[in-house]
């Protein structure tokens, strides 16, 4: 009887905890929307590059098209290594496989409105690593549009790289990555706030 009773706790525990997540997803999927229809100009589509790598962690790269690609937003998964890769094939951290679209050589020259890059180790080390990945986010920078990061990707790729210098930025909460976070000197307006964020 007692099992019985925490296993109905549980579950509406988790049921309350789904319904919440859900009501955030569709505010996310809004905010989502509102960015790709003011990025966009007439009718033109919203084009999202989103890197991965071995060792990417899954469920973040997956959330991540999953969300923008709900949006109506136009998703890109690309492969990526510190060497070029022969295959789209990545091994993420939990070893789950994903096929990517395309290789990342094959995007460098394309004008992204959005890089988001997942986090996952060693997946972030091995972005970081890439010089095609290195490429995209200087011309994302220098042509001022967007760039996003998850969990260990914003210290370890976007920190690492200087392209947080002087901005406001999360990461996963472990110290060695809280470290590698610039002190903050002045808000951004590549810094978005959201009333909620998942790290």
């Amino acid at each position: 009887m007692k099992v019985l009773c925490w296993v109905m706790i549980s579950i509406s525990l988790f049921a309350r905890r789904l319904s919440l997540r859900i009501a955030h997803q569709k505010r996310f999927l809004t905010q989502i929307r509102s960015f790709a229809s003011s990025s966009s100009s007439g009718n033109r589509e919203v084009h999202v590059l989103v890197p991965v790598a071995h060792g990417s962690e899954e469920i973040e790269t997956v959330t991540i098209v999953d969300t923008l690609v709900r949006a109506g937003v136009t998703v890109t998964l690309a492969a990526a290594a510190p060497s070029p890769l022969s295959s789209t094939e990545v091994v993420c951290s939990r070893g789950v496989k994903i096929n990517a679209d395309t290789l990342i050589e094959q995007c460098e020259d394309t004008n992204w409105d959005m890089v988001v890059i997942p986090g996952g180790m060693p997946g972030a080390e091995n972005l970081v690593a890439s010089a095609s990945v290195r490429r995209i986010l200087e011309r994302q920078v220098a042509a001022e549009r967007p760039l996003a990061a998850i969990c260990a990707a914003p210290a370890v790729v976007l920190a690492s790289l200087g392209h947080l210098d002087g901005k406001r930025a999360t990461c996963y909460p472990a110290p060695k990555f809280r470290d590698m976070l610039p002190p903050v000197s002045k808000e951004d307006k590549y810094c978005r706030s959201f009333p909620y964020a998942l790290t």
